[in-house]
């Protein structure tokens, strides 16, 4: 696959990415008014989790990192509803949150690369904030996550926490690997990726 492949495969999901954060701005637009709704949360977990691991085998890993913040914000929205305070703050900088992993998706598909005084001034402060307020996950959410409550697939779930990780590991192997090999593996993973969404929708 020539490097001009690549870029288009790059940049196909990089157009994805931007329908996940459409999903992500859906999600969380009127959280003050109308309080967490679970579908709409785990439609963001789902979106999240997607750019985090798409933008990870296509090596964007800014964008993957603060996918995975954000995610993480939401795993605890969904199983600390009762105890987290949804307010108007909360509901901003979950939003400036989103607008950043936005940011990075235009600069990535103009070849421009992250800034990095952006990055230290103002995405990770809004990053900050948000840990600040929700903190991590703990590993009671992790497993209540992985419950099969409110209808969730356990399966898909399962692929999500346990097969990732083996996926990343490969990658990190073929990095130093013959290039051709590791392009291979990306040209697949989208092909996969691209005819899981698909499956998803026509559910």
């Amino acid at each position: 696959m020539s490097q001009d492949k690549e870029l288009e495969i790059q940049l196909q999901f990089l157009d994805e990415a931007l329908d996940y954060v459409a999903t992500l701005d859906a999600a969380l637009l009127g959280l003050t008014s109308h309080g967490i709704d679970i579908d709409k949360i785990n439609a963001a977990l789902r979106s999240a989790h997607s750019i985090k691991g798409g933008a990870g085998m296509m090596g964007f890993q800014t964008l993957s990192e603060l996918a995975h913040r954000l995610e993480d914000s939401f795993k605890v929205l969904k199983i600390q509803k009762h105890s987290v305070q949804v307010d108007s703050e909360l509901e901003h900088l979950l939003l400036t949150a989103v607008d950043c992993l936005r940011q990075v998706i235009a600069w990535e598909r103009q070849c421009l690369g992250v800034n990095p005084s952006w990055l230290e001034s103002y995405a990770n402060p809004i990053f900050a904030q948000l840990h600040q307020r929700l903190g991590d996950p703990t590993d009671e959410d992790a497993q209540s996550i992985l419950s099969p409550e409110e209808g969730q697939d356990i399966i898909p779930l399962l692929f999500q926490t346990e097969v990732e990780g083996c996926l990343q590991r490969l990658e990190t192997v073929l990095t130093t690997q013959d290039p051709r090999l590791r392009e291979e593996v990306l040209q697949r993973f989208f092909v996969a990726h691209h005819a899981n969404v698909i499956n998803r929708c026509q559910r």
